[in-house]
């Protein structure tokens, strides 16, 4: 709960997330533990202020308008952008999946879809604060994570829905990155005052392990199962042991790297940087040398990029945000 606000003696207006969609909504909030919902919409609402005399509400709203894209990886190909046909609304996180189809996340679910978004299945049986999808070579399930009350979680489920199953319990689990033989999922882990970088088989045989003693924002784990790519928390990129994680060296890449992926050869690794204000694609090797830039201009409001499993494509997430201050009465 968040931006309270005293209505009389024994009530306030507050923000709380919706379970669903993660979007903050306001709430009546009583002493006596009662609390009753006064909005519901798209928007997600970041701050609210009330008049002296309680009766008019000041709502500050952001409403998410999100595009899906697929692309050449390359300027070289000649062929446009193409969007996916979806409904308006927020969504996040799009990767590759086997076959060339999508999975990403939006309207409180995950969804497999075709290229131009006309046909489109949704994976959970519920409506869940579900993000960051990740899809093995193999492309037979999808490892995602699932926030409920301020707790998230990595769980697991089939490509075209059913076995779904929890597979982390920690307090704050997210980034998941599965082993290309599908047999582990890499992870951060966080906890009030550490936070980690784990390994957990996806067979439940064991439990997770903890191989790094520091954060990451996100992972890239090499096609032999042998290395993988992180993004520290001062911004640099390193390669690890998937083994142990313990560090094998420290590469060159700008400071805003993100969206790693590794080459299907395993020399080289994809990821997204900056470069005059623009966001742009890189490729580095794992040889000494330094990063290239890729000849794929972006727009300026591409948010999240995933490489097809042989490097020729991406699809990319394109953000449009709208914020609004509304006066709101009557609202006792």
């Amino acid at each position: 709960m968040r931006s309270a606000n005293w209505l009389n003696r024994s009530e306030a207006l507050a923000l709380i997330p919706d379970d669903d969609s993660g979007g903050a909504q306001i709430w009546r909030v009583g002493a006596e533990k009662t609390a009753r919902r006064l909005s519901n919409g798209i928007a997600d609402y970041s701050l609210i202020s009330l008049t002296a005399d309680a009766r008019t509400l000041l709502a500050n709203s952001i409403e998410t308008a999100d595009g899906i894209w697929t692309a050449p990886a390359s300027d070289a190909d000649h062929k446009e952008p193409e969007s996916l046909s979806l409904p308006a609304g927020s969504y996040n996180d799009p990767v590759w999946a086997a076959g060339g189809r999508i999975v990403f996340a939006g309207q409180s679910n995950l969804w497999l879809s075709n290229l131009d978004g006309l046909e489109r299945t949704p994976l959970l049986t519920e409506r869940v604060n579900a993000s960051e999808p990740a899809v093995p070579a193999n492309g037979r399930f999808v490892v995602f994570v699932v926030q409920r009350h301020g707790v998230r979680n990595l769980w697991q489920t089939g490509i075209e829905g059913g076995g779904l199953r929890q597979v982390t319990k920690g307090q704050f689990d997210w980034h998941p990155a599965v082993s290309p033989d599908g047999k582990w999922v890499l992870y951060a882990s966080d906890i009030p005052g550490h936070r980690g970088i784990w390994k957990a088989p996806l067979d439940s045989s064991r439990p997770a392990d903890a191989l790094v003693n520091s954060g990451a924002g996100e992972f890239a784990i090499s096609p032999d199962n042998q290395l993988f790519a992180s993004i520290d928390d001062l911004g640099e990129l390193q390669l690890r042991s998937f083994n142990d994680g313990s560090l094998v060296r420290n590469m060159i890449a700008p400071a805003d790297a993100s969206e790693l992926h590794w080459s299907s050869d395993g020399k080289e690794l994809l990821y997204l940087a900056g470069l005059n204000g623009r966001r742009q694609l890189w490729r580095q090797a794992l040889a000494p040398g330094q990063p290239a830039r890729l000849e794929r201009t972006l727009p300026s409001d591409v948010r999240r990029v995933s490489w097809s499993c042989d490097e020729r494509k991406i699809v990319c997430l394109r953000r449009e945000l709208k914020v609004d201050l509304a006066l709101i009465t009557n609202f006792r």
